[in-house]
């Protein structure tokens, strides 16, 4: 497991079925408790156990899983994750439903017409209802190291959250940026709820300052991040 920051952690092997490389589910590490971000696909409970086991830290020290979103290459391992520690389940009150299957889920276009990631079959799309443990809204702040500012950053998905941590100057962006190939860029537009939204969340991340950037997708951004995403990004509409 890659510790990227002190206490900042990416689970390693969480993959996209069907699709090369891996996705940034993230585990930050506070003393004797555990916050894991997103829960990837199904499977990830061993990748999990693997972890923490490394950390020399029990299943049960994970206290809460914050789900940045209710896509289901975030939420397809999220049941097993939760029988797995036990740790309650925190999401943005937009998405929470679609966590827990209060609303149903609609297969995307993108989808339907086979445009998207190769593994986001319909039957895929529906992982295992989660009730949710605490709903939020977004401005919330989590006392773990350091403190953490929970940010509402809609338009990928109506609830769609971002983390940032201000002691260790880190974005966890969730989909709302990625980084690869050299370049910040938005989510691409056919996996947005609402592209004109999710345009202004890229904008209102990009006016923070901060060192470093873990997107969900692609590559950890080490240095002069915000710098880079406003230069990268200065021309979203």
């Amino acid at each position: 497991m890659a510790e990227i920051m002190p206490g900042v952690h990416v689970v390693d092997g969480v993959g996209m079925p069907g699709r090369p490389g891996t996705v940034n589910v993230c585990l930050l590490v506070d003393k004797d408790e555990c916050t894991l971000i997103d829960a990837g696909f199904p499977g990830v409970g061993q990748l999990l156990s693997a972890a923490l086991a490394s950390l020399g830290m029990p299943p049960t020290s994970v206290r809460r899983i914050i789900v940045t979103h209710h896509h289901f290459d975030h939420t397809g391992g999220l049941a097993e994750a939760v029988r797995l520690t036990g740790a309650e389940v925190w999401a943005h009150t937009a998405d929470a439903g679609f966590i827990d299957g209060s609303v149903p889920r609609a297969v995307p276009a993108w989808v339907r017409e086979g445009t998207g990631a190769p593994a986001a079959t319909p039957s895929a799309m529906k992982p295992e209802r989660v009730a949710v443990t605490l709903r939020l809204v977004g401005g919330e702040e989590l006392g773990v190291l350091g403190g953490i500012r929970i940010l509402h950053t809609p338009g990928h998905t109506p609830g769609h959250l971002s983390l940032l941590l201000p002691s260790l100057s880190l974005l966890i962006a969730g989909d709302a940026l990625r980084y690869g190939d050299g370049k910040v860029t938005g989510a691409p537009e056919h996996y947005n709820a609402d592209t004109a939204q999710a345009n202004e969340t890229v904008r209102s991340l990009i006016a923070l300052d901060f060192e470093h950037m873990l997107p969900y997708h692609g590559d950890y951004l080490s240095a002069e991040a915000s710098t880079k995403a406003r230069a990268d990004l200065a021309a979203t509409p």
